[in-house]
């Protein structure tokens, strides 16, 4: 009789004590909205240097890992095929929008053109992890107007852009 009280005196008490409980009952960090998008933002930049370094250890370059990620991401986005170059401009803005210092301005816009510029997602994290790897700041602009590129084509446009300092001056036109 005492085995079975010692039983079930151990069971009850595991029971008791491994009940869970809530984060905020054990002091963990709950982040603000902003605070989650910049991590969300430090880990998109960490994810893509690990994959560029990965690749440069391969043989390959930031253009070829660009080409490569943009043929897997481009299934996603025929909806496109068809649209205007404004639409095209407003789903890659939609996606950077979580990088808070990301900026894009839109000089001219027609039906079947649009010139801008913008900022280099992430890029504050870039500067911070430059050279991480063997990635270089260069790397990651490499990477993103390849991607760029092949993207935009896959639905439809041409793309062409230049590095200015900080910003990414580009020209999306319509195929004919």
């Amino acid at each position: 009789m005492r085995n079975i009280i010692s039983i079930l005196f151990i069971v009850f008490a595991n029971a008791l004590f491994s009940q869970e409980t809530p984060a905020q009952d054990i002091g963990l960090t709950q982040l603000t909205l902003e605070q989650k998008l910049d991590r969300s933002v430090m880990n998109s930049v960490s994810y893509l240097s690990m994959g560029l370094s990965f690749a440069k250890s391969m043989g390959k370059t930031a253009e070829e890992y660009g080409e490569y990620c943009a043929g897997l991401a481009i299934p996603a986005y025929q909806f496109l095929i068809g649209r205007s170059p404004i639409e095209v401009i407003n789903v890659i803005y939609g996606v950077q929008q979580t990088d808070k210092n990301f900026e894009i301005q839109i000089d001219e816009s027609s039906g079947s053109s649009l010139t801008g510029r913008m900022s280099l997602f992430g890029l504050s994290y870039i500067r911070l992890s430059d050279g991480f790897g063997g990635v270089t700041e260069a790397d990651f602009y490499t990477f993103y107007n390849t991607f760029f590129k092949k993207f935009v084509e896959s639905v439809g446009f041409a793309y062409e852009y230049e590095v200015k300092e900080d910003w990414i001056v580009f020209t999306i036109n319509k195929n004919d």
